[in-house]
């Protein structure tokens, strides 16, 4: 007999299904996130959250208490671990979040669904399909993102599991994976609720409409739970919710929220279609979608089938709960007016995105005669990937033009060369004529963490968020917000202004010592008060292993 086309690749790819499981699907998400991310740089830096995360991470602290987030930087903290004194372990982690997470949603769907290839389409495309989300290149600050997004793709995986098996503690470990997901970043909170959704196609396990109804209010009770903890500072105005209140806003206006609402479909589909199609001409496009496309065939999944998997109306519904979950995905975030374009808001949403694209492609591709079926989704999803690849190269040339990495590092590096030591208690302020700090409290914790805690910083004219100056006629005082002391382990401490050191960055990028207090731009000093940089300084010491951080190439 005859042998089909792809007959070679189908008898080899269902043996290695059969001896790997799905393995073989992670292999193929992470190889083509390898060739997605391999443009990416570690030093893409918003500028405000990066040196918070190495200091806090560095003495283990996890916590976020300004925005009700107590275990917001435990996704995080392994970075330290993988890289000490270095950001590459973020990046390292949040690639192999984006990864696992992505290998999450092909074993969700492989319960949804009865077709391996819509599974497998639907994690490559969790994985490479974020087209306008600049955030998910910013390793350091989203690698708490992709890490909360896998804790919340587990708990909903256990969810199903344990409603397909009748099994008690796989529901009691979702229910505490979406507990602790949730207290990390409230934003999971409607993916939690709104679950059940999946168990639609799910065949239960459970004996009875009892047993059924008692596990549905065993999820959403954990659900409502983790809910109650988020809303009560919220709705009591406490000091734990002051970054959900003065920062992000809240506009639940039905008007406005609807149109923020629908714009993040807009702006998550929208670029399916590129603007500026040279973006595919980049050589990083051409592999990513090869090895998409060897992926597939090593897999097996180019064999015609004469009949689909599913029906039609199967597909249309599977389609149809992507777009749900992408939407429970944008519900908690767009309730900020902040929220206009696509930053942050593609993390959460892209499973349900991707299911929706992978569904849709597969129903398209039903319509067609069987023996093109396969070659088709080869190239539909191909086609995914490369635009993905695309828009994904396409915003590192952003990132490397707005990057605040370089003058963030060059004024360290130069703070630390005029300044090798401090003694204990010094006060660093920075007059910054480039705006390389945004926020006061980044120079802050760059300052105690390459110092080992003997001094603080002081951003001048920076966003004074979380930490204030006060003048005394006894010296500065630099006061924490009252919700961070303890979570923190920080303290109100006051700086003689003999303890305090000045320098100025002028507009070309170059740190000058400040000898005189007039120079600082601040009031004069109290009557017997004086300003004497030089002894706070010490020369000729090892630096310590932090300052490792800094030694990064081609910084000025």
């Amino acid at each position: 007999m005859a042998r089909a086309p792809g007959d070679e690749a189908v008898r080899f790819g269902e043996r290695a299904n059969a001896v790997l499981g799905p393995l073989p699907y992670l292999l193929a998400i992470g190889a083509v996130l390898a060739a997605e991310f391999s443009w990416v740089r570690a030093t893409n830096f918003g500028g405000v959250d990066e040196w918070l995360y190495l200091s806090l991470n560095s003495r283990g602290i996890v916590a976020f208490p300004h925005s009700n987030r107590p275990l917001t930087l435990i996704w995080s903290q392994p970075a330290v671990w993988l890289a000490p004194y270095s950001f590459h372990g973020y990046f390292l982690l949040h690639a192999a979040y984006l990864a696992l997470g992505a290998g999450l949603v092909v074993l969700i769907c492989r319960r949804l669904t009865a077709d391996p290839g819509l599974a497998l389409l639907a994690g490559v495309f969790a994985a490479a399909w974020a087209p306008l989300d600049m955030a998910r290149l910013a390793a350091v600050q989203t690698s708490m993102n992709s890490g909360v997004l896998l804790g919340t793709l587990l708990a909903l995986l256990l969810l199903i599991v344990s409603w397909e098996r009748a099994r008690v503690p796989a529901l009691a470990a979702g229910c505490l994976m979406g507990l602790v997901a949730a207290r990390s970043y409230e934003a999971v909170l409607a993916l939690l609720l709104g679950a059940p959704v999946l168990l639609l196609f799910v065949r239960s396990g459970l004996p009875g409409r009892a047993a059924r109804a008692a596990w549905l209010v065993a999820w959403e009770a954990s659900a409502v739970l983790a809910l109650v903890l988020a809303a009560l500072p919220l709705l009591a105005k406490q000091a734990e919710s002051a970054y959900q209140t003065e920062v992000l806003g809240l506009d639940l206006a039905p008007a406005r929220y609807l149109g923020r609402f629908l714009r993040q479909y807009a702006l998550h589909l929208g670029p399916l279609v590129p603007a500026d199609p040279r973006e595919l001409l980049h050589p990083g496009v051409a592999a990513a979608a090869a090895l998409f496309a060897a992926s597939w065939w090593i897999l097996g999944l180019v064999r015609p089938v004469e009949e689909p998997r599913e029906p039609p109306s199967r597909l249309a519904a599977l389609a149809g709960l992507g777009l749900a979950l992408a939407g429970l995905g944008y519900a908690v975030l767009v309730a900020s007016p902040q929220v206009q374009g696509a930053t942050r808001t593609q993390f959460l949403a892209a499973p349900g995105v991707a299911l929706f694209l992978a569904a849709s492609l597969v129903l398209t591709a039903s319509a067609l005669p069987p023996r093109i079926r396969g070659a088709a989704l080869l190239l539909g999803g191909a086609g995914v990937v490369a635009v993905g690849t695309g828009h994904t190269i396409a915003m590192q040339r952003e990132w490397d033009r707005i990057s605040y990495y370089d003058a963030q590092v060059s004024t360290l590096r130069q703070l630390t060369g005029a300044a090798p030591d401090l003694t204990p208690n010094t006060l660093v302020l920075l007059r910054d004529e480039t705006r390389a700090w945004p926020y006061s409290f980044s120079f802050r914790h760059a300052v105690s963490y390459l110092y080992q805690g003997k001094a603080v910083g002081y951003a001048l004219g920076a966003n004074p968020l979380l930490y204030s100056l006060a003048a005394t006629p006894e010296g500065i005082w630099s006061v924490p917000w009252p919700v961070i002391e303890k979570p923190w382990r920080t303290a109100p401490t006051l700086h003689r202004y003999d303890e305090v050191v000045a320098f100025r960055r002028d507009a070309s990028g170059r740190l000058f010592l400040l000898e005189g207090w007039d120079e600082t731009g601040l009031p004069p000093l109290p009557a017997g008060a004086h300003y004497d940089p030089r002894p706070r300084i010490e020369l000729g010491k090892r630096p310590p292993p932090e300052r490792r951080v800094l030694d990064a190439p081609g910084v000025r």
